[in-house]
């Protein structure tokens, strides 16, 4: 006998019906052999109220599948990998070298050899920098900035204006600065090595735990557009250091202890060089250090101690939120990077952005942005002066990164080791250690007395190193530096 064939309108009713009464979920399959309503009814609620909790908690899922939490762990360890500690002196040029200089390339050269070579602008920077020039009489003049063509007010997203105002007038010594850095740029890195401080003039004394470490080997030479010569003790920054600096115990005596000699008396002139003192990096030995932006000033007369803790930081990559990079292959700054074998640092990152936005829009690189002569392309440093196109350009630049119109492709590092600094200080030398600090340090006459003081020694700067590692949050610290009046010591890299 044929079966009778149901309406296609009946179809979904009775496929339904075979669904909830032969199925393994349930909710359903209770409710379709209920014997009664009230027990079918109650099944079904029981069964709406799940599927609704599992679809909610699925969403919360999903909402949170890439979102990270911030986990904090202190752990104390037997000894601490030794930092990187980058030395630099206030002043970038040294009178009396620029001056050998000049008589160097003075002899047996012609005219037009001169031409081809950075004689002239060493010459220019002696004018400027080494001979004294007579002081400005009455109120310092000031210069009126070219006027960018960009609106006052807010930028995208709110941001402001980055405060620029095109009517406001520029410090004359500031120009003279701008004017200066600009041709000091302009040389090549080994000319600028040349007249800047040497390391035997700079480092007087060196100890590592009680130990002579006065080797210029043991120092990697840093160039700095605004201090010139830097020196960085226990630099593996290339990967290549066969030493390992290692501090296991606090204080001092059992960290790295540094003499610098500030040779005041070859600073440069005219307001070039405008304090007196050193600069001292504290940072991870694989990177370069940023003195400008992680450098704390050392002052002269003065014995200074620098706690550090040490910080470790581990992001998660993308997709997770902090979208964090571990190379430099992840941001649009490699042609940078080719040369080198730094690391991956986020405010790395942000210097070569603003570098290779001005270098894109204005045709020059930023003096104060270029750490390797590799970057330059081929360019001439941008002048600066307040009414110089250049300067306009540069202005516009910035003023789009202050007002959010302009952005950097970078992120926080994935893997970071951060440095926080702490100082304390006290006057150096003491009234009975002055004449044993005279002929220990090569000084001519010193006194700490101000009352007294009738001449001053040349400079000294001191710094030690050890301290504790954790995996997330560890403390460390730089002892004590001790300075003269016209020179700088720091010591004592210790933990706290």
């Amino acid at each position: 006998m044929k079966e009778k064939q149901q309406p296609v309108w009946k179809v979904p009713w009775v496929t339904w019906l075979d669904f909830w009464k032969d199925t393994n979920i349930v909710g359903l399959c209770n409710a379709a052999h209920a014997q009664n309503w009230p027990r079918k009814v109650i099944w079904l609620v029981i069964f709406i109220g799940c599927t609704f909790g599992t679809i909610y908690n699925l969403k919360v899922f999903l909402e949170n599948l890439y979102s990270t939490s911030t986990d904090v762990t202190v752990n104390s360890k037997n000894f601490l990998p030794f930092p990187g500690v980058t030395f630099c002196n206030h002043n970038r040029v040294n009178c009396a070298f620029l001056e050998a200089r000049l008589d160097q390339l003075e002899l047996n050269i012609t005219e037009e050899e001169t031409r081809n070579n950075p004689y002239f602008s060493l010459a220019g920077m002696y004018r400027k920098g080494c001979v004294e020039n007579d002081p400005p009489s009455g109120p310092q003049k000031r210069r009126k900035r070219q006027v960018i063509n960009q609106p006052m007010g807010e930028g995208q997203d709110g941001g402001q204006d980055g405060g620029f105002c095109d009517s406001c007038l520029v410090p004359e010594i500031l120009d003279i600065e701008y004017q200066f850095l600009q041709v000091y740029m302009s040389l090549e890195e080994g000319d600028r090595s040349e007249i800047g401080h040497s390391f035997s003039g700079l480092v007087k004394s060196c100890t590592f735990r009680g130990r002579d470490c006065l080797d210029e080997s043991y120092f990697l030479p840093v160039e700095s557009a605004n201090y010139g010569n830097c020196y960085t003790f226990n630099s593996n920054i290339y990967g290549n250091s066969t030493l390992s600096w290692t501090s296991s115990l606090p204080g001092a005596n059992m960290g790295l202890n540094v003499v610098l000699n500030l040779e005041q008396d070859v600073y440069m002139k005219n307001g070039l060089t405008t304090s007196a003192g050193a600069r001292v990096t504290v940072h991870n030995k694989i990177i370069r250090a940023l003195s400008d932006e992680f450098g704390v000033d050392v002052q002269p007369a003065t014995a200074t101690n620098i706690a550090i803790q040490q910080i470790r930081y581990t992001r998660l990559a993308d997709p997770y939120d902090t979208k964090c990079f571990s190379h430099w292959s992840e941001t649009n700054y490699t042609d940078y990077t080719s040369s080198t074998m730094w690391p991956y640092t986020l405010t790395q990152c942000k210097r070569f952005c603003v570098l290779s936005s001005i270098v894109s829009d204005c045709g020059c690189f930023h003096p104060l942005y270029l750490d390797t002569d590799d970057d330059r392309k081929q360019l001439k440093p941008c002048d600066l002066e307040s009414t110089s196109n250049d300067s306009t350009c540069v202005e516009k630049v910035l003023v789009q990164f202050d007002s959010n119109q302009r952005k950097c492709d970078c992120n926080p590092a994935c893997t970071e080791i951060d440095f926080g600094t702490t100082l304390s200080m006290s006057t150096w030398p003491s009234k009975e250690y002055q004449n044993r600090a005279m002929g220990t340090y090569g000084f001519s006459t010193t006194s700490t007395d101000n009352e007294t003081d009738s001449t001053t020694p040349e400079s000294a700067s001191e710094t030690d190193s050890s301290g504790n590692e954790s995996s997330e949050t560890g403390s460390s610290g730089i002892g004590s530096s001790r300075t003269t009046s016209t020179g700088t010591v720091s010591s004592g890299i210790g933990s706290s």
